[in-house]
């Protein structure tokens, strides 16, 4: 039985801004001195994705090294204090789109670049019925690896991604 969904963007569609430079910019006003230290060592990653040394994915599993010196529930509430003050940043016609969209179809979904872990509670409690983004290794579970799962959620991979979850 097939079903009607809609699918948003999350970065420049939803939300106003990059969901993952806003959270480090965060996290640099929280813990400056271990951001510097680590955007130091980072801007050598940089260089080498400009000069193709490294991929896309590469530079974005460094991207989030920072995190995993957190636990689970450090990282959790650091999200959560995010979201309290970047929740302005959702263009304000998204909640009566969001309604009337509920009203015309089944579902609503997100599949977002951004990693997952920073974006589902928020868009779940906003009222997206389910949400794609990047997965990383150990998502959910107590220790953070900055070790993408699988592909980055971009271009073509959403297509794929949600490809797979209609088949299920």
């Amino acid at each position: 039985m097939k079903k009607k969904i809609i699918v948003y963007d999350f970065d420049k569609t939803i939300y106003d801004g990059e969901t993952g430079v806003n959270f480090s910019t965060f996290y640099l006003k929280k813990y400056p001195l271990k951001s510097i230290l680590f955007l130091i060592k980072y801007s050598k990653d940089l260089f080498f994705y400009l000069i193709k040394i490294i991929n896309l994915t590469t530079l974005k599993e460094r991207y989030f090294e920072f995190l995993e010196t957190h636990s689970r529930e450090e990282i959790e509430q650091l999200v959560a204090d995010f979201w309290e003050t970047k929740k302005h940043k959702i263009y304000p016609w998204i909640k009566s789109e969001l309604e009337k969209n509920k009203k015309e179809c089944e579902m609503v979904i997100v599949s977002s670049a951004s990693p997952l872990f920073l974006i589902e509670k928020f868009l779940l409690s906003l009222g997206y019925d389910k949400v794609f983004g990047t997965n990383f290794v150990n998502d959910n579970k107590e220790t953070f690896i900055a070790k993408i799962d699988g592909e980055n959620n971009k271009g073509d991979e959403k297509v794929k991604k949600l490809n797979e979850w209609a088949k299920q």
